[in-house]
């Protein structure tokens, strides 16, 4: 009986040696709020801090199952408890995040984040304005998404990624972009997909949106944006496709509205566009594989469309 009671303690201390989670919480100033829950093997760090006592309430949460590792940094120099930053992380396997906040006066910046796989690596961060929501999902393995918003106001930002090796980064300045019923947003599956957008412009009432679809393998896509109700959009379906829209204008007020779009479906497609100037609408529509079309637009209220049906296309618009 006595060997049974000692095999008995050996196996529940090498339980507990090999289940040891990990969690600090540090917390300065008035009205902060800090959740941490833990399963498994896990590491969390929670920095929560005002410089003022009339408020600035900040609140987060950390729920992780598995082995993951999360550092969450909250900071507000001041502002109202009306306006909280809130932040949240759930994961489920073997990842990493990160996510920081820094404002002043009534902000309220929402990061949140869930990742369900192994090796994957989130990293979100706010620093100035107001009204910031940034959200990610990761399922799979080894996906990388970064989400920075700067001086930004008005914002919403979101990366899904499912699949393998999927890179997404998003970079947003100024205000309205993906305000009301826009959003700046990265939607892939597969594997090894790189999607980069960068959202700049100043202006109230306005909106700009980015939309990146990516489905297959190994496609590449990337938005650059700078100006006032801007529409642009990327849907790729296959394998090595790549598509790049560089887009700067105004279309606040106009009717109808500048649209920048590529559609590419099939193999090792190529679309570039880039349009300078207000109204502008562009269209590139892909079925095939080996098309490349380019398509060059600078003024105001032009309008261009390319469509490839087949293999091994190529095609060229200039407008001025």
């Amino acid at each position: 009986m006595k060997k049974v009671i000692f095999l008995f303690a050996m196996v529940f201390a090498v339980s507990m040696a090999m289940a040891q989670n990990i969690s600090t919480v540090n917390q300065a100033g008035n009205l902060q709020e800090a959740s941490v829950s833990q399963d498994g093997s896990n590491s969390s760090l929670v920095n929560q801090t005002t410089t003022q006592l009339t408020g600035g309430k900040q609140t987060s949460t950390v729920i992780q199952q598995g082995t993951n590792v999360s550092t969450i940094t909250q900071n507000n120099s001041g502002g109202t408890a009306t306006s909280p930053n809130d932040a949240f992380i759930q994961q489920i396997g073997s990842n990493n995040s990160t996510q920081s906040s820094t404002s002043s006066g009534n902000q309220d910046h929402d990061l949140w984040g869930y990742q369900d796989g192994t090796g994957n690596v989130l990293t979100q961060t706010s620093t100035g304005g107001y009204t910031i929501d940034l959200k990610a999902e990761q399922y799979g393995t080894t996906n990388t998404a970064t989400q920075t918003a700067t001086g930004s106001s008005y914002t919403d930002a979101r990366i899904k990624q499912d699949g393998t090796d999927n890179q997404a980064s998003q970079f947003i300045y100024g205000s309205n972009n993906g305000y009301s019923s826009a959003v700046i947003l990265i939607d892939q599956l597969g594997a090894d997909n790189t999607a980069l957008q960068t959202f700049a412009g100043n202006g109230s009432n306005h909106k700009n949106n980015g939309v990146i679809n990516q489905d297959g393998d190994l496609n590449t896509a990337t938005q650059t944006a700078n100006g006032r109700s801007l529409d642009l959009q990327i849907t790729q379906t296959g394998v090595s496709n790549e598509a790049t829209q560089i887009v700067s204008g105004n279309n606040y007020g106009l009717v109808p509205a500048g649209l920048i779009k590529i559609t590419q479906s099939g193999d090792d497609n190529q679309a570039t566009q880039t349009a300078d100037g207000d109204g502008i609408i562009g269209t590139i529509l892909q079925t095939g594989n080996l098309n490349i079309a380019s398509m060059f637009q600078t003024g105001d209220l032009h309008t261009a469309t390319i469509i490839q049906t087949g293999n091994s296309n190529l095609a060229t618009v200039s407008q001025q």
